[in-house]
């Protein structure tokens, strides 16, 4: 059973994005909760239009393809090594589609560097620019 759900790792950031944790019974009826691969593979491509393929070859690799924008692309490519299992491959492809979620929205942000500037607003910093060429967010403090 331990492959149908997702590692503590990638379930945060599932959590994060909206998915709730599910409840199963194991083979002694003992509940096991958290955020099962289908959810979040069904999420992505209900949601993103991005669809993860693992295969095997030599080992494990996986290939994402987003639809809409016409991307691929492949574990083979990034990493130049093929995986043990065919978990290893989905968490991987898992992980770099998360990545084009967060780019599909444009902002990435670290609250951990939060500030308040010297106008009374609140920098929030983002690893991307905006289209008007902001780096950060800001929010005017109102008192």
């Amino acid at each position: 059973m331990e492959n149908l759900f997702l590692p503590p790792e990638l379930e945060a950031k599932a959590i994060a994005i909206g998915l709730s944790k599910i409840q199963v019974l194991d083979n002694f009826g003992i509940p096991i909760e958290g955020i099962m691969y289908q959810q979040i593979l069904d999420l992505f491509e209900e949601k993103h239009n991005i669809f993860i393929m693992p295969y095997p070859r030599d080992g494990w690799n996986y290939l994402i393809q987003k639809i809409d924008e016409t991307i691929s692309l492949s574990g083979e490519s990034k990493h130049g090594e093929r995986f043990k299992t065919k978990y290893e491959a989905l968490n991987e492809a898992i992980e770099e589609s998360f990545g084009l979620i967060s780019s599909d929205s444009n902002v990435n942000i670290n609250l951990t560097q939060t500030k308040i500037d010297e106008l009374n607003t609140i920098v929030i910093p983002r690893n991307l620019e905006n289209k008007n060429g902001d780096s950060d967010y800001r929010i005017e403090l109102q008192e």
